[in-house]
């Protein structure tokens, strides 16, 4: 399951901000979000590489809006 991440910044309350220092590596080229209200799925050979990690707490986060947008 994946969430869609975008660059284009909006109010939306469900959505969480990504800035440079929640990344434990890598990193996007623009301040993005990840829209958790937005998930789809795509087979892994359709992944072509990894761009950045997350640190944890930044998974708790993200973790913890899906978990509301179900509740």
């Amino acid at each position: 399951m994946l969430a869609a991440i975008t660059s284009h910044l909006t109010g939306d309350p469900n959505a969480v901000h990504l800035r440079c220092r929640d990344f434990a590596e890598g990193g996007l080229p623009k301040a993005s979000m990840v829209k958790t209200t937005k998930l789809f799925t795509m087979h892994s050979s359709l992944v072509a590489k990894r761009i950045c990690a997350h640190q944890i707490e930044k998974m708790e986060e993200i973790l913890g809006s899906l978990r509301g947008f179900f509740s």
